[in-house]
């Protein structure tokens, strides 16, 4: 009598191709939305604020990161490296080494990203107008 009131439960089966179908839909109609946005921004030419506001932007930042490597610098020429042992010194030169270079490249990179930007704001201010073709 007890085996009757025990029943098991029943797991409901679902047709696992319908669900990947329904999530592979609404994927696609999620990157069909996105590539829309992205080609509308494409397909329009840079206009001078844009161009003059990202230029701004950049080199505000590259100015940061050149303050920054400037300030890192000093700290590394005012701590000395005290150690006996050759390899610690090396491999403490190499890191201070890779971390002055990898936050100068940063500011290089924003620093010319600006510049680039300036001189696009200032040829689509001068320059004769073109037509996009698609």
């Amino acid at each position: 009598m007890e085996n009757e009131n025990l029943e098991t439960p029943k797991l409901e089966t679902t047709n696992n191709s319908e669900q990947e179908k329904s999530i592979a839909i609404e994927e696609k109609n999620a990157n069909s939305n996105s590539n829309i946005s992205l080609n509308s921004a494409i397909s329009q030419p840079p206009s001078v604020l844009r161009c003059i506001l990202g230029a701004v932007v950049s080199a505000a930042i590259a100015f940061v990161l050149w303050n920054f490597t400037q300030t890192i610098a000093a700290t590394f020429a005012a701590k000395q490296i005290t150690s006996d042992n050759m390899i610690v010194i090396r491999v403490s030169v190499a890191v201070r080494t890779l971390v002055i270079g990898m936050i100068t490249l940063g500011t290089g990179v924003f620093g010319l990203a600006a510049v680039g930007l300036f001189g696009l704001g200032l040829q689509t201010l001068f320059g004769k107008p073109t037509k996009l073709e698609n």
